[in-house]
């Protein structure tokens, strides 16, 4: 695998383009004799998919994956741990952090703890007006001391440290062209024009 072809589509943010990467390599039969992909490949497209939060896809992959390559590289056992804990809703937390990665695959768990964030403090923006410490700590993977900072500086939630829970700061909405076009219905000539447009068509 080229090591360095991965970092410079990580790099770019370009995921879509560190699956193809791997699915290329996995279906050449020099790369992959017999269709099966060195271990290293299946560990950079298993980390790929959990970053993309394609949880379907990383489990068909885990299935498919020989036996005797996760036995041989020990790392996509320890990956899909992190993509079990996804998959059962639970902190990834542990699995997170319960491997020494090597530098390639610290780069890409680096990528999936920042997705992981930003997509539960997002999705609990949307879901919630308060939050409880106890479901921000499952829903990121993050220490208390890490949610406190994250939630408060970034997202600018208040903390209750008494109550142990967030009060969310909910995100604006931004006006669109539709609202703006609604508002502009709404004003005085607007509705007068629409009132007489009501009226032609009911005659």
């Amino acid at each position: 695998m080229d090591e360095e072809a991965v970092r410079t589509l990580l790099a770019e943010g370009n995921i879509d383009g560190l699956v193809q990467h791997c699915t290329d390599i996995e279906l050449d039969e020099k790369s992959s004799p017999k269709g099966v992909a060195p271990g290293n490949v299946y560990l950079v497209l298993l980390l790929a998919h959990l970053i993309q939060h394609d949880l379907s896809s990383a489990r068909f992959l885990w299935k498919r994956i020989p036996q005797s390559v996760k036995q041989e590289c020990p790392e996509l056992i320890a990956a899909w741990q992190i993509g079990q804990a996804l998959w059962k809703g639970i902190s990834p937390r542990d699995a997170l952090t319960a491997y020494s990665w090597n530098p390639l695959a610290t780069a890409l768990v680096a990528e999936l703890k920042e997705a992981i964030v930003t997509r539960a403090f997002k999705k609990m923006t949307k879901a919630y007006a308060t939050v409880d410490m106890d479901t921000v700590l499952r829903s990121t993977g993050m220490s208390e001391a890490e949610c406190i900072k994250h939630a408060t500086t970034v997202m600018q939630w208040e903390y209750d440290a008494q109550a142990r829970a967030f009060t969310v700061k909910r995100e604006e909405e931004g006006t669109d062209s539709k609202a703006t076009g609604a508002a502009t219905l709404l004003t005085d000539s607007g509705l007068a024009a629409l009132t007489e447009t009501v009226v032609a068509l009911e005659a």
